[in-house]
């Protein structure tokens, strides 16, 4: 059995004698316990094994360490999920949706699968950049395209457009490409029907009429996305466990009780399962808290960090071993609190990896606006974003060697 695997299946027995519910195989010597609710139902959480007493471990790197959790609490009664690892089944299609503001759609499927690559740093250098002056709220480029056919669709499409003199620029299109090469940059607007414009050193303005596949190059533009809001919607940005209540002149009647914990929502509110192939362990409040600080620490705001997630790459294929993490939090008198559909149970998931990388699972395909015009985008495969070296895995070490 493997390190990682080995300290969670510990950890595990750690929290199921401290009251947590737990379930794994014979093999590992940890009794089963069932956990099944109604989804969404802030309850206390009963546990079959809790005792009065806190489970203390003390870590073999440093024999004054201690790592403490306590018995366990209320937290919020919703049934995890069942595991399933973050798979890679080999597809790279993405379908990219437009809707125009006239109320047209046109869609359309690519096969984005890499082929032969080049270094980043060949010239030309080409990069694709969503234009944040529309709407769009995307100010910074892309990674390099670096297949061979990528490349060579871009540059053939811009070598045999029909270039024509214009008067002035048409203003911003929704994507800009940039070649590099020898020092400067050329830069290309990109309109929603496929029309490049672009602008000399003097001045002087050319356009080129529907010079190429919009909705390819936007696909393209998720290819090679720079920043992890480019693949998904990620919502909070931060740990469901440091989400708190809103501050309201007015405090609805059904949430009054709530506002005797402010800011925290109450403890019946949250719960975190930790999952693998063959245990489940679902923390409280306070219990998260520890093992979350454990693994991230704790930033200069005072809640627990955050990792820098970056987009995987396109071809990235995660680890088999990956341990499941994920939060539920019941989002009444939050400001994730629908106002029309009043409060649900919002969850995010996470994968953690032997070798340090977290891996953060988009809540939603991304989805931009550009001046009364949409675009959508939706993936054949769930694409991650991670952290690599986000945390030890020694960080666990509870078991003593």
């Amino acid at each position: 059995m493997d390190k990682m695997r080995r300290y969670l299946i510990f950890l595990c027995l750690s929290i199921s004698l401290a009251g947590c519910r737990t379930a794994a195989p014979a093999e590992d010597t940890l009794e089963a316990t069932n956990t099944s609710s109604a989804a969404g139902t802030p309850a206390t959480a009963e546990s079959s094994s809790a005792v009065e007493s806190s489970v203390t471990a003390e870590t073999p790197a440093a024999a004054d360490s201690t790592i403490t959790f306590p018995p366990a609490g209320e937290m919020l009664e919703v049934e995890c999920e069942p595991f399933a690892p973050l798979d890679d089944d080999g597809s790279r299609e993405v379908t990219v949706q437009y809707y125009f503001a006239d109320g047209t759609e046109v869609s359309a499927s690519y096969d984005l699968s890499a082929g032969e690559t080049r270094d980043e740093a060949e010239e030309p250098v080409i990069t694709i950049q969503r234009d944040w002056s529309t709407g769009a709220g995307v100010m910074h480029t892309s990674a390099p395209v670096t297949a061979q056919e990528d490349r060579d669709w871009i540059l053939d499409a811009i070598s045999s457009a029909d270039f024509q003199p214009m008067r002035e620029l048409p203003g911003y299109g929704n994507l800009v490409l940039f070649v590099e090469e020898d020092g400067e940059t050329v830069s290309y607007g990109i309109c929603s029907d496929g029309t490049l414009f672009w602008e000399d050193a003097n001045g002087n303005a050319e356009f080129a009429a529907e010079a190429l596949d919009y909705l390819k190059l936007s696909a393209l533009t998720y290819k090679y996305a720079g920043r992890a809001s480019d693949i998904g919607g990620y919502l909070p940005e931060g740990w469901l466990l440091s989400v708190q209540l809103e501050q309201r002149a007015e405090i609805p009647e059904e949430i009054a009780a709530v506002w005797d914990d402010y800011p925290a929502p109450p403890a019946s509110h949250y719960r975190l399962c930790l999952q693998g192939e063959d245990f489940h362990i679902d923390l409280d409040r306070e219990q998260a808290q520890i093992l979350l600080e454990t693994l991230f620490g704790q930033g200069d705001t005072g809640n627990i960090s955050v990792p820098d997630f970056v987009p995987a790459g396109f071809d990235w294929t995660p680890d088999e071993e990956g341990i499941r993490l994920t939060e539920y939090l019941y989002t009444l008198g939050t400001s994730y609190e629908s106002r029309e559909d009043g409060p649900a149970v919002l969850q995010q998931t996470f994968y953690l990896y032997p070798d340090g990388t977290i891996a953060r699972i988009p809540l939603a395909s991304p989805i931009w606006n550009y001046q009364n015009e949409m675009e959508s985008l939706t993936p054949s495969r769930e694409r991650a974003a991670v952290a690599e070296a986000a945390f030890l895995p020694d960080d666990l070490n509870l078991i003593p060697y």
